[in-house]
């Protein structure tokens, strides 16, 4: 965080890192997300459903892409050809 606050931004991104977090911190990571975005990208990625409910409870204008559905869509779109 303060690194982008004393230099131009770079995207921050993030594998997986909240996987053992319970909510409480989880909650705390993504206010501190929220804080970063402010002034550059921020990517995390995770396969824990849970995470991108609280992600969208502490964030309300969070982007959550879900694969699950993209591929599903592609999928779809490609039998309908």
């Amino acid at each position: 965080h303060e690194f982008v606050s004393s230099r131009s931004a770079v995207p921050f991104i993030a594998d997986d890192i909240m996987e053992t977090f319970d909510d409480f911190r989880a909650e705390e990571a993504f206010r501190l997300f929220d804080g970063m975005a402010e002034r550059g990208q921020v990517i995390y990625m995770t396969h824990h459903r849970h995470l991108a409910v609280i992600a969208k409870d502490v964030c309300p204008t969070v982007r959550v892409h879900d694969l699950e559905s993209v591929i599903a869509a592609a999928r779809s779109a490609e039998a309908a050809e």
